[in-house]
């Protein structure tokens, strides 16, 4: 089983190898003569400095004639002419001498040979190459060449044209593309921030490499072919300086020294390029070439050292890479252009650049992600941190106003209570010295509630309670002297127990209000205050000694609802009772008022 496989492998590859015909020897029109050449021949070894038209011819058998074939040159530079047995197969579309000849130096070339012109037997395909004299060019290139010839039937003719037309020409197209865009985005980028030099070089790197790749796409310049090489040369010698100043910022390596001799040889690169004579442009190229090559090595091993001793261990390691290959490739094909090495289809630099653009395009895409990040998380600390900073601002806002209110409505209390004081006060003074008993009992009871106002709207700070007991006892003892009436204290010692304003004042106007109710409702007896304390509470007893007053004869009133009032303030517990003596009978009455601890309690 496996030898019929094999048998049909063999038959299957036989007749499509056989279609195929390459052509390796033909001979060369020199000097009138027909002489033997091997193909490809390269003009830089048979004929250097030469340049204009040179004739080739190559025999072949073919023993079937009735299948259109194809004929497949892999690159004839600058241009070729196609003739078979004498007839004109394929010629440029454009000019095919002098300055402004069509460039074909990168394209692979497929001419269809149709059937009718095809002989049974022997046949004689002649090919016409022109290019320009290699003094007049700036790489060695673009020198004029002639590959092998192939000869198939044509649908293997346009397979392996289609895969050289792929790799040739729609790469570049490709890459082109890549690097035109993307280099543009990127001096967009660097537009918006012109600080970042690296995004800059960048952009020139990658544009003026798609510029210079683009070029393969020009046929038909419509300048000359010197100006194109001009021009050439000029973009490659700056793609070196570009590179170079990538390679500083890309390693943060910084010498002004440098930067002024980057500045000085770009204008010397581009006046060359314009200035050098045609006859010298090869010559010229070499030199300038040179120059910019060690200046690159200079760069890369200067920066190489520095990372080195920065101790940058990953960012080294791939700068490391990536100088051994740039100096590598570079080298290469500096070996090439002088002649030394022989030459290749394509300098490596075209191959390995977009490879390194790529990784660096990577590599700052990944920087720019990082930048990203760490500015979209500044932004949210940010933004934390302007919150909780205006919090802040409006709570301290908040305290301001309340300070301010508080401060304003002091100062309208201040101004009450002189206004109080400045006019009523004067006036209650005067009744109180030109009026009768009652009437100046009257008074001094009113300049008493009238003090009081005033303390309570000057007071704002706290008291002790040793001192509002004190307080109330000097103005009972006053009241009961004008009513002559006697007065016993009794108070055991108490804590210093500090007493907000406002409480302060209520338990005053309770201990003056059943002081004012005694006074009132008895005309004899002695008045009693005892004032005990516990664990739990503060209790006042005010008691009344004389026996014909009763709880019972007393109606609520004013006072008394006021009394009750002040008492809820407090939290405190009033009550009214009538005081029995041993027999039973009624001996006076007492007003107690138990105010708890709790309600003394200042808030903060």
């Amino acid at each position: 089983m496996r030898l019929w496989i094999l048998w049909l492998m063999v038959v299957w590859m036989v007749p499509a190898y056989a279609e195929t015909i390459t052509l390796t020897h033909a001979q060369t029109l020199q000097q009138g003569q027909w002489q033997p050449i091997l193909l490809p021949d390269n003009w830089e070894q048979s004929q250097p400095t030469q340049g204009g038209e040179r004739w080739y011819r190559a025999t072949l058998d073919l023993k079937q004639n009735h299948q259109l074939k194809g004929i497949f040159i892999q690159r004839a530079c600058n241009q070729v002419t196609v003739y078979a047995n004498g007839v004109l197969l394929w010629q440029p579309s454009g000019a095919t001498t002098g300055k402004q000849v069509q460039r074909f130096c990168h394209y692979p070339i497929l001419v269809s040979w149709p059937t009718a012109l095809q002989r049974q037997g022997q046949n004689t395909l002649s090919f016409r190459v022109y290019s320009e004299p290699a003094t007049h060019i700036t790489s060695m290139q673009r020198v004029g060449y002639l590959s092998d010839i192939q000869v198939s039937d044509w649908p293997r003719a346009i397979d392996h044209f289609q895969y050289e037309n792929l790799i040739r020409i729609r790469m570049s197209f490709f890459i082109a593309s890549v690097f035109g865009i993307s280099g543009l985005m990127i001096l967009w980028l660097w537009w918006r921030h012109q600080r970042e030099r690296l995004y800059l070089y960048f952009g020139l790197l990658q544009v003026l490499g798609g510029i210079g790749v683009a070029r393969i796409f020009v046929l038909q310049p419509i300048i000359s072919n010197e100006v194109m090489e001009r021009g050439i040369l000029a973009i490659a010698l700056l793609l070196t300086l570009v590179f170079t100043g990538l390679v500083e910022e890309y390693i943060e390596w910084y010498r002004p020294w440098h930067r002024r001799l980057r500045r000085i040889l770009a204008v010397v690169f581009v006046l060359a390029a314009l200035l050098l004579p045609a006859a010298w442009l090869l010559i010229g190229s070499k030199v300038l070439y040179a120059l910019a090559m060690l200046l690159l090595l200079e760069m890369l091993c200067g920066g190489l050292y520095a990372l080195w001793r920065q101790g940058h261990s990953m960012q080294r390691q791939v700068f490391a890479v990536m100088v051994a290959v740039v100096v590598g490739v570079t080298l290469h094909d500096y070996l090439v252009q002088a002649e030394i090495l022989t030459y290749i289809d394509r300098p490596l630099i075209q191959v390995v650049m977009p490879i390194l653009v790529l990784f660096l395009l990577m590599h700052l895409i990944s920087r720019y992600a990082l930048a990203l990040k760490t500015a979209e998380a500044s932004q949210q600390e940010l933004e934390q941190r302007v919150e909780l900073i205006s919090r802040e601002i409006e709570h301290s806002y908040q305290i301001t106003t309340a300070q301010q209110q508080q401060l304003a409505a002091q100062a309208e209390r201040e101004r009450i209570a002189r206004d109080l004081h400045d006019d009523l006060g004067a006036r209650l003074l005067t009744l109180m010295h030109s009026a009768d008993m009652s009437t100046s009992l009257s008074a001094r009871e009113a300049l008493a509630d009238l003090r009081l106002l005033i303390n309570e709207l000057n007071t704002q700070q706290d008291s002790s309670l040793e001192d509002i007991l004190a307080a109330c006892r000097a103005e009972t003892a006053q009241r009961c002297e004008v009513a002559a009436r006697r007065l016993h204290w009794q108070q055991a010692e108490l804590s210093d127990q500090p007493i907000a304003a406002r409480q302060a004042i209520t338990l005053a106007r309770l201990c003056r209000e059943a002081i004012t109710n005694i006074l009132k409702h008895t005309q004899t007896g002695a008045i009693e205050v005892a004032i005990v304390a516990d664990e739990l509470c503060l209790t006042i007893c005010i008691d009344d000694e004389e026996p014909c007053s009763s709880v019972e004869g007393w109606h609520k009133g004013v006072g008394m609802l006021s009394m009750q009032q002040r008492s809820e303030q407090l939290q405190a517990c009033l009550s009214w009772q009538d005081l029995r003596d041993d027999m039973g009978g009624k001996s006076g009455t007492r007003v107690c008022i138990r105010v708890p601890w709790r309600a003394f309690v200042v808030q903060g």
